[in-house]
Parts: structure tokens; C-alpha cells; sequence
């Protein structure tokens, strides 16, 4: 009977061991996920900015936010083109990271007189 239970604890420690790196994977993709939509908050939170800015004003800049809870820092970078039509800007904002890797999110829009 002794020898029944350490095989079963032993099949069983196998299993569970099999399921760290599922763990670990789960643990790194929710964070990435967390990251990415910070980043993609601190864009919008830019292009709302922008939208309130006056036309005339509306110019290409930079700048970093540090989230925190995680401590990570965010580069903002928005850059300003002439739009497709008269009267029109092409906005492009990318929020930059690095974390395990680096990573980049971009928001585009046109913003008129």
C-alpha cells in the first residue's frame, strides 16, 4: 500500500510540475495585456489632447508617463503631418515600452479646422 501512494504522488507531482510553465506563460500574458492597455489609454488620453487643442496649435511633441503601480515607463510621441484634405492634420501617437522586449502602440487620426 506504501508503495501504491508514493507512485500516486509521485504521477501527481509529475502533473503538477507539468503545469508551471503553463503559469508562467499565463502570469507574462497578463501582464502584457496590462501594459499594452495602459498604453493604448495613455494614447487616447494624448489624442484627447490633441482634440482640444486649438487647430493652429496642433504640433509634433513628446513625452514620458511612468505607470504607478508597475513602475514601467512610456514614451509618448506624436507627430503631426498634413492631412489628406485642405484644413486637415495627420496625427500619429505611438506609446513606447520595454518589458521583456520592447513594444509599441500607435493611434492614428485627423483632426480639421
Amino acid at each position: 500500500m506504501l508503495a501504491e501512494v508514493m507512485a500516486s504522488i509521485t504521477f501527481l507531482a509529475i502533473g503538477l510540475g507539468g503545469l508551471v510553465p503553463l503559469l508562467v506563460g499565463s502570469i507574462r500574458g497578463v501582464d502584457q495585456a496590462r501594459r499594452t492597455t495602459a498604453a493604448a489609454t495613455l494614447a487616447v488620453d494624448e489624442l484627447e489632447t490633441i482634440r482640444n487643442t486649438a487647430y493652429a496649435a496642433v504640433a509634433s511633441g513628446t513625452d514620458s508617463v511612468t505607470q504607478a503601480d508597475s513602475g514601467t515607463q512610456y514614451t509618448r510621441t506624436w507627430t503631426v503631418a498634413a492631412g489628406p484634405a485642405t484644413g486637415t492634420k495627420a496625427v500619429t501617437i505611438d506609446v513606447q515600452w520595454t518589458s521583456h522586449g520592447s513594444h509599441t502602440v500607435t493611434v492614428q487620426t485627423i483632426v480639421a479646422q
